[in-house]
């Protein structure tokens, strides 16, 4: 999975960058940083507890790829560069980092306005989807007038570019249009900015950590939840000194702040579920690793994440769900329990299962 983060100038994205990719913040930062790239480690308690079962030789997290693009020049128009558009439009999702944090070393020209600061950054990925269309409607008029008359083709798709142009010059994103199966087909080629799926986080003040949501983050997560996007509260300078801790002592510093987890750990699973991903996991005394597969996947689907042979030989699945082997200790209660069971190819794999793949080749 690959996200790529988005926000105003002082927002504190590439903070939040420092923090998720456990990099010093003077090693990030800068008014005019180059665009940077790292495959994350996303933080998931269960790996921890199936690793004190298990005992293994090797811990594998989930990942994925994260993109902090450069910022525009000074002088440059718009608060979005034509290359973080890109970077967002080959990504799997986006992070769209606002500020809601008041600092007087870090100034801001405007006032403090987070839901603002997100429509703003809506607006022009919207206008780049909608220059899209244009010109891809134009191309295909091209090509239309070249062809002898009564010749088909791209009509399919030019009736669907035509019901998506009315729809962002009315301020819609992309992914509020309803399209049918067929219609997503006809522009499937397309990658549309709008139709990826958003995490929206809040850059709040260390002040503000486990304390009651401000009026302007309840006017943000009122408007964007109804929209079905997830938007979360993180201070990020402290999820960046968070990171440089070793677990015990991020564990206490979190139980000193009274949280149960970490920003990092609450974003990682919001961008799983943005992007329609479950985990499940392996375990033994080689490896404790987790593996995600798109919401609805079979159990032959996730042999074959494990290993394509595994797919091919496909015999049996032995399941059973994270959190009950972490609550027995041990695989024997679990299966004196009758915890774990025996599913076929086409069992629907669900989030946090342990999963033993019996193939043969």
């Amino acid at each position: 999975m690959k996200a790529t983060l988005l926000g105003r100038r002082q927002s504190g994205k590439s903070t939040l960058f420092s923090a998720l990719t456990r990099t010093p913040l003077k090693e990030t930062g800068g008014y005019g940083h180059e665009r940077r790239i790292a495959v994350v480690e996303l933080p998931d308690p269960r790996v921890d507890r199936l690793a004190e079962i298990y005992r293994p030789r090797k811990v594998t997290y989930p990942s994925l790829t994260l993109i902090d693009p450069a910022p525009p020049t000074p002088g440059e128009p718009g608060v979005l560069t034509a290359a973080a558009i890109a970077d967002a439009r080959a990504s799997e999702a986006i992070v769209v980092v606002v500020r809601a944090f008041t600092n007087p070393a870090v100034p801001r020209e405007t006032p403090l306005d987070p839901t603002g600061d997100l429509r703003l950054l809506q607006e022009e990925l919207l206008l780049a989807d909608l220059a899209m269309v244009e010109t891809r409607l134009e191309r295909l008029e091209k090509e239309a007038r070249g062809r002898p008359k009564g010749a088909a083709g791209g009509a399919a798709e030019r009736a669907v570019l035509e019901k998506a142009r009315a729809h962002l010059e009315a301020g819609r994103l992309m992914r509020q249009l309803d399209l049918t199966p067929h219609e997503r087909e006809a522009v499937h080629h397309l990658e549309f900015v709008t139709m990826r799926p958003q995490v929206v986080v809040a850059n709040i003040d260390e002040r503000q950590v486990g304390q009651p949501p401000s009026p302007a983050l309840v006017v943000l997560q009122t408007a964007e939840e109804g929209e079905g996007t997830r938007v979360l509260a993180i201070c990020a300078p402290l999820e960046a000194e968070l990171a440089q801790l070793e677990p015990e002592e991020e564990a206490a510093f979190l139980e000193e702040l009274g949280l149960r987890e970490s920003g990092r750990v609450r974003l990682g699973r919001a961008l799983l579920e943005a992007g329609n991903l479950l985990t499940f996991y392996t375990g033994g005394p080689p490896e404790v690793r987790a593996w995600t597969l798109p919401r609805g996947g079979s159990a032959q689907d996730a042999a074959g994440r494990i290993h394509s042979d595994m797919a091919r030989g496909f015999i049996r699945a032995e399941v059973v769900a994270a959190d009950d082997l972490i609550a027995a200790g041990s695989e024997r209660p679990v299966r004196e329990q009758g915890l774990y069971h025996v599913e076929q190819k086409g069992y629907r794999v669900q989030d946090g299962d342990v999963i033993t793949i019996r193939f043969s080749v």
